[in-house]
């Protein structure tokens, strides 16, 4: 597995607090070599170490997603649930940030039938079937829906088990944990200085506990695995451009567009200032003497009304050609 350079700052993780641990009677000794110091009763990281295996960490994902493998995300306590749903949307993986149900890997038949479940209302939700039955009815399978939405949202696309699954606190994630070492599952998991290094197979020693340190050592994680795809995307750009998919976070609606996610509000408010300025630019551009002629239709007076714009804005030699190069996008965009 070859080494490449990922941009890892030891100041970036000074200021997101990834170097402070817990406290020196909470402590697991198996942690020593990833100790560096003790300041006012508080475990301190080695981030020389922390960047290493961070790299390392790196370069597994990055090997692993050029080979098309799965990763799941789990991190379920208050402080990464939002970062780790985040995460997911650039690095397009599933995730679970709300509580881990028992068995969720290990008992991966029935698993599978609840996500068949879940998707089958999801469908009879959006085609109206829901509304059809009794409102007794109708409001019981509604609560299953919620119930389903709120633990297996993130994995309602996952087919198989994963090839790598990223656990943000061994501690708060040892269910999970242990279902990975029971399946053979490679794991990457953040460390705090009350873990135990031993039981994964790839630890960053990080604050666990800090949103600011999680959602760092995430980005990383993220760069790493959307690089890989970032490099196949040369050669996949051009069936991946005009995929638009729309992705929840909580209350948030985001739209996936060629491997982007844009926040729906953000890009729906950007198109009307776009639409805003450039219907101000023809207002304060045109020429109100000029009107159709009787032998004139519509479009042939706006391409002449474009090309006397452009003609007047970039000049006479580049000008005629802005209508033809427009033409030129519009068709690809569309097509």
């Amino acid at each position: 597995m070859a080494r490449r350079y990922w941009n890892i700052n030891l100041e970036e993780m000074l200021e997101a607090g990834v170097h402070f641990g817990h406290g020196t009677r909470k402590w697991n000794p198996r942690m020593a070599p990833y100790i560096s110091a003790k300041r006012k009763g508080i475990h301190i990281t080695n981030l020389t170490r922390t960047a290493r295996f961070l790299s390392e960490a790196c370069d597994l994902v990055f090997d692993a997603a050029s080979k098309g493998k799965q990763f799941l995300i789990v991190g379920t306590k208050n402080k990464a649930a939002d970062s780790v749903a985040r995460a997911t949307i650039r690095a397009r993986c599933h995730y679970v940030n709300k509580k881990w149900l028992g068995g969720m890997l290990t008992n991966w038949p029935t698993t599978k039938t609840r996500l068949h479940k879940f998707r089958d209302l999801r469908t009879e939700q959006k085609t109206g079937g829901l509304n059809r039955l009794p409102k007794r009815d109708a409001a019981m399978l509604k609560r299953q829906l919620s119930r389903l939405q709120t633990y297996l949202g993130g994995i309602k696309y996952m087919t198989r088990l994963p090839d790598i699954v990223i656990i943000i606190d061994q501690q708060e994630e040892y269910t999970a944990l242990r279902e990975c070492i029971t399946l053979g599952i490679p794991t990457i998991c953040l460390i705090d200085t009350n873990s135990d290094p031993d039981r994964v197979d790839i630890s960053i020693p990080a604050n666990d506990d800090a949103i600011a340190s999680i959602r760092l050592i995430l980005n990383k994680l993220v760069v790493a695995i959307c690089e890989e795809g970032n490099m196949n995307g040369i050669s996949n750009a051009l069936n991946g451009l005009y995929d638009i998919s729309g992705v929840e976070v909580g209350q948030h609606f985001y739209w996936q567009i060629a491997g982007f996610q844009v926040h729906a509000q953000v890009l729906i408010t950007s198109w009307v200032v776009i639409a805003i300025l450039l219907g101000s630019t023809v207002i304060a551009v045109r020429n109100p003497q000029t009107i159709p002629t009787a032998g004139q239709n519509f479009f042939e007076y706006v391409l002449e009304f474009i090309q006397d714009v452009s003609k007047t804005q970039i000049g006479e030699e580049y000008g005629p050609w802005v209508p033809f190069i427009g033409t030129m996008f519009l068709f690809i965009f569309c097509f």
